[in-house]
């Protein structure tokens, strides 16, 4: 049982193999824990019948006890909030918990199906938050408006504070600051100040070699305006976000936090949305394809498509068969296998709402050039 923070990822395109997917939309706090078991038994009996007829009862039955260990052994109650997606496989289940809104539902197929986590990752993806002060120093992983902080308490090198990171030299230069009425107070600020450049140098260096180097998340600062100024400019971390929230973070609590990250990821994928669509204005209509499935089909197979924008409700009967070609099939989903083909070679996928979507598209694709 493996949870997964980025989107997409290489257990969600592995070949020869059958997956069951399923989403969950829980229902908050911990009264509706068994509801929520409940729920997700109803969706594995479906997955069972489903699997029968389409795979047989052998990998059906490998795919069932996945999915029921998984039942067995999760935490509801923390779950409860957070909408639930699994992707079982007969060896092994993978699982997101997102923010955003989710239809129930189950598929069987050899291709998962991505669409319920989509739109939680199409503008913004898993972050770090940075809560930065002159003082001291949090981490945490940020998907959409969930915040899970950053446990250091048990390394010691961790500068979760300005005297922890600095030792002895803190230790000298608070008491010189204190005999500043001998030296002078501008002596006291100047090293203040100095500490200040020392501290978030050991933070920055800190959070790159333990975090971002081997994660790649956005570093998402949270801090007053001259200090992010001030981090900004010594900082030596590629993944540093350009989008700051410049605000005092002292005395707030885990909530306040939270909601201002949040607010932060609203506004980014405002920016991001605005972003995509005047670039879709901009692309000449020789790079572009509307509602051709045939078209569509063959370039996502062939790697083609640099971004899809696909109406959220839009359903399309069909498959794609090998040769890239859109073919009519009442029982098969076309968009999902469209929208596996495009992530599969490193395309992009975006599910909006009619209102965020051009003008009288429903479907539309921009070939990379």
């Amino acid at each position: 049982m493996k949870e997964l923070l980025t989107f997409p990822t290489d257990e969600l395109f592995q070949e020869n193999q059958v997956y069951l997917t399923i989403s969950l939309d829980t229902e908050l706090a911990s009264i509706n824990s068994d509801k929520n078991r409940i729920k997700l038994d109803q969706l594995i009996k479906k997955a069972e019948q489903i699997g029968n007829e389409n795979y047989g009862a052998e990998l059906t039955a490998k795919l069932v006890k996945q999915a029921k260990e998984f039942q067995k052994d999760a935490d509801f109650q923390e779950i409860g909030g957070n909408n639930l997606v699994l992707y079982i496989t007969p060896d092994e289940t993978y699982y997101y918990l997102l923010t955003r809104p989710i239809d129930n539902g189950v598929t069987v197929s050899e291709r998962p199906n991505l669409s319920a986590v989509i739109e939680n990752f199409q503008y913004v993806a898993t972050y770090h938050l940075l809560v930065l002060s002159r003082e001291k120093m949090r981490l945490f992983v940020g998907q959409q408006e969930r915040l899970t902080e950053v446990d250091m308490s048990s390394d010691a090198d961790a500068p979760v504070d300005v005297a922890t990171a600095l030792g002895e030299e803190y230790t000298q230069t608070s008491m010189n600051a204190e005999g500043s009425v001998f030296h002078g107070q501008s002596d006291a600020s100047a090293e203040k100040e100095i500490d200040l450049e020392n501290y978030f140098r050991i933070v920055d260096k800190y959070i790159y070699e333990n975090y971002s180097k081997n994660t790649h998340y956005p570093l998402v600062l949270f801090a007053l305006t001259e200090n992010v100024a001030e981090f900004r400019r010594i900082s030596k971390n590629k993944y540093l976000s350009d989008y700051p929230i410049e605000a005092s973070p002292v005395q707030l609590s885990d909530n306040d936090i939270q909601e201002r990250a949040a607010k932060q990821v609203n506004y980014v994928a405002e920016v991001r949305h605005s972003e995509l669509m005047e670039r879709f204005k901009e692309t000449t209509p020789q790079f572009k394809l509307e509602s051709q499935y045939n078209d569509l089909a063959f370039s996502s197979l062939q790697g083609r498509i640099d971004y899809l924008l696909i109406q959220k409700g839009l359903e399309v009967t069909g498959t794609i068969d090998d040769e890239g070609q859109y073919v009519p099939s009442p029982k098969d989903d076309y968009l999902s296998r469209l929208i596996w083909n495009t992530l599969h070679a490193k395309g992009k996928v975006y599910l909006l709402d009619a209102d965020k979507m051009p003008e009288g598209i429903q479907i539309a694709a921009v070939l990379r050039y």
